[in-house]
């Protein structure tokens, strides 16, 4: 087992009521690679529904809200999870079973 934490956030932007509900063991890298993503055309994700609001509405409207923190690792997907169905975002491509 390990000690890792990680955290579950939701994404969501002033100009629009869409969310995005994910969770990270490395939040700073995540955010990092939610807005290249976005940005860089080559990237397989690049179409992914979120990233096609973000260029839509504005990057720069995006922001990042943790819904839960200190998670231990091996219950992380449980909690993202429980949040997305919770918040039922309509910007996740994948729902967890």
């Amino acid at each position: 087992m390990t000690d890792k934490k990680g955290l579950v956030y939701l994404l969501s932007s002033c100009n629009d009521d869409e969310i995005y509900i994910g969770s990270s063991v490395n939040f700073g890298n995540r955010k990092r690679n939610h807005y290249y993503n976005c940005r860089t055309p080559t990237r397989k994700h690049y179409y992914y529904p979120l990233y096609e609001k973000m260029r839509e509405v504005g990057i720069d409207t995006y922001a990042f809200t943790i819904l839960e923190d200190n998670i231990p690792q091996d219950q992380l997907l449980e909690r993202e999870k429980y949040f997305i169905d919770e918040y039922n975002p309509q910007l996740n491509k994948k729902k967890i079973n």
